[in-house]
């Protein structure tokens, strides 16, 4: 990673809401040098603009038919963290996809979240005057408490806790893709 990308990493960790895309992109930089960020991120702000809604359900749906999902042929394949790859593949692990779907919500206003669960990463729709929580690796579909409950069980064999539904934060988010990209190389 060049200084200047180092550098403009941790002045985005620094600010009070980091873009995932951004912050995503840079450190795929660093994984493969000449990775065109500009690119990628006018392609975030593409699908911001085709999503024409507020509604998160409306990202939910555009990236759904936009043919992102998880890659469970290669799950631990580093393309699936790279945010660029992932968008060139419409194919990644759920920390990717849940980054990319947090960045397009931002970018239109809808409310939604990253989740940090043990062993899984989701999204929460915070609109409505309820909290709706979204699995993009599984389709896209809306689960159930009780279902993350199982799956934090089978994925890392911990009982789920209040706390483990909070939205992260984004430097836990960014942390936890630098841990997975670590994972994926070791193995």
């Amino acid at each position: 990673m060049s200084m200047e990308n180092r550098a403009r990493l941790a002045e985005l960790m620094r600010g009070p809401d980091p873009d995932l895309a951004e912050a995503n992109l840079l450190i795929a930089a660093e994984g493969r040098p000449g990775v065109d960020q500009a690119r990628w991120l006018d392609e975030v702000d593409r699908l911001a603009v085709q999503t024409g809604s507020t509604d998160a359900q409306a990202v939910f749906d555009l990236l759904r038919d936009e043919g992102y999902a998880g890659d469970t042929q290669t799950y631990d394949d580093p393309r699936n963290s790279f945010l660029d790859q992932v968008m060139r593949r419409r194919r990644g692990l759920p920390i990717a996809l849940s980054s990319l779907a947090v960045s397009v919500a931002t970018r239109t206003g809808a409310e939604v979240v990253g989740v940090a669960m043990p062993g899984h990463y989701i999204v929460a729709d915070l609109g409505g005057g309820h909290v709706r929580y979204v699995d993009p690796f599984h389709g896209w579909i809306t689960r159930t408490v009780e279902e993350l409950a199982g799956i934090a069980r089978d994925a890392a064999g911990v009982d789920l806790e209040p706390g483990h539904l909070a939205p992260a934060p984004a430097r836990v988010t960014v942390t936890r893709m630098l841990l997975n990209l670590e994972g994926s190389y070791r193995r």
